[in-house]
């Protein structure tokens, strides 16, 4: 960064924002340490510690499978994460895949990345990002007892939301927590090395395995180490038994700006609702039959699909001719041409989609599933209790309206 630009006038490198990529962050304290120490670095070299910095790409980790990622544990880390990002002053971010990048699996549930399948089956991950959509215009704030417990509500004039999860992280992800605590307090890699040879030992020492007092760290490090590692086992021990079963929580709002009736929602991701991967089997054999019944059709009656589309017969002709290649590098299309024909292939990639995928995605077991709805009166506050699961998110929605006789409670909504 102290390298100039001497032959455009620049005596440093100028910087518009910052972006990294992250896998795998502690919702805790991850996404708080890397924000602290860049806007260090920035007022170590005299740039502007406001100067943007996003999240390029991120997700749960980098492995190309997980069998949990096709249940409710990457909805869940989705919400903490965001929350966590939130938190830190993170406002722009991408999530590493919309659809799954391991194309050549047998299987839709493959573990692999995306918030879709590789034939377009809504994931979890998928009504994650649903919820949030529905926070409204107006951000609310949010405070949780519960460090694992992970909410962010917002509303509209006549409607309030609550994204709420109960995030069980790996302990891959919990490792992380002490040695972002440690740096959060000022202490460089450089520093670890020394008194501990590799990280290693500082986890073994983290998790009870070794004694501190052999590595003649000095007292203010010790006495970090050991802070650090107290709230590290407060985390570990809580979190054993969470993942053990469903954690009761209660949901409070206060300073309602307006009173009268509404209706409550509920839409819920878990092991029962909004998860396709409960029904795998049964899905996995309706798409592989329908693949073949598709390129049957198409086969048959291309020119009739395109031409229903208001494409010639020649242009389907010479899609004809395309889908008959072999080799279809060699296939040339003149300039004029290309547009249209490119229109045709997306077409034809919608109509697979379609055929495929769009019922299944209407199915109770794969849609984001309405478990609750109920009648209720608001007054100043309101307090609503949960059960939640491991790993699984909640969507609650507080809908202002005028009932009259006609109206009755309804059950299992798709949420359009």
């Amino acid at each position: 960064m102290r390298t100039g630009i001497p032959e455009i006038g620049l005596s440093r490198l100028p910087i518009d924002f910052i972006v990294q990529n992250l896998y795998g962050g502690n919702p805790l304290s991850t996404y708080s340490l890397i924000v602290h120490i860049i806007k260090e670095w920035q007022r170590e070299y005299g740039y502007c510690p406001e100067t943007e910095f996003f999240i390029g790409e991120w997700s749960d980790g980098g492995e190309p499978f997980r069998a949990d990622r096709e249940e409710t544990y990457l909805a869940s880390f989705i919400i903490a994460s965001l929350v966590g990002m939130d938190r830190a002053g993170i406002d722009r971010q991408t999530f590493s895949h919309l659809g799954e990048q391991q194309v050549k699996e047998k299987t839709q549930f493959c573990g692999g990345f995306g918030l879709f399948t590789k034939d377009c089956i809504t994931r979890p991950t998928f009504h994650a990002f649903k919820a949030l959509s529905e926070l409204g215009q107006t951000r609310l704030e949010v405070s949780s007892s519960d460090p694992w417990i992970f909410g962010i509500a917002g509303k509209d004039e006549n409607r309030v939301v609550f994204v709420v999860a109960n995030y069980v992280p790996r302990p891959r992800v919990l490792s992380r927590l002490p040695f972002d605590r440690l740096l959060q307090r000022g202490y460089l890699f450089s520093d670890i090395i020394t008194y501990f040879k590799d990280i290693k030992t500082l986890d073994q020492i983290f998790q009870g395995d070794r004694d501190l007092s052999h590595f003649k760290a000095p007292p203010k490090m010790e006495a970090d180490i050991l802070a650090i590692r107290s709230e590290y086992q407060n985390h570990e021990n809580l979190l054993r038994e969470r993942e053990k079963s469903a954690v009761r929580i209660t949901l409070e709002l206060k300073e309602l700006s307006w009173l009268g009736p509404f209706v409550c929602k509920e839409y819920r991701i878990d092991s029962k609702h909004s998860n396709p991967v409960r029904s795998k089997e049964e899905i996995d054999r309706i798409i592989n039959k329908r693949k073949k019944d598709i390129e049957e059709d198409l086969d048959r009656k291309l020119d009739d699909i395109l031409i229903k589309q208001g494409y010639s017969r020649e242009e389907a002709q010479l899609m004809e001719d395309f889908m008959n290649l072999r080799d279809k590098r060699a296939f040339s299309i003149p300039e004029s041409k290309q547009d249209r024909f490119m229109g045709m292939i997306r077409y034809i990639e919608k109509y697979r989609i379609n055929k495929l995928a769009e019922d299944i995605n209407k199915r109770p077991d794969v849609r984001f599933q309405q478990i609750n709805e109920k009648q209720m009166s608001a007054t100043n506050f309101i307090s609503l209790t949960l059960e939640l699961e491991p790993n699984s998110v909640s969507l609650i929605v507080l809908e202002k309206r005028t009932l009259t006789a006609m109206d009755e409670p309804t059950h299992a909504k798709e949420l359009i």
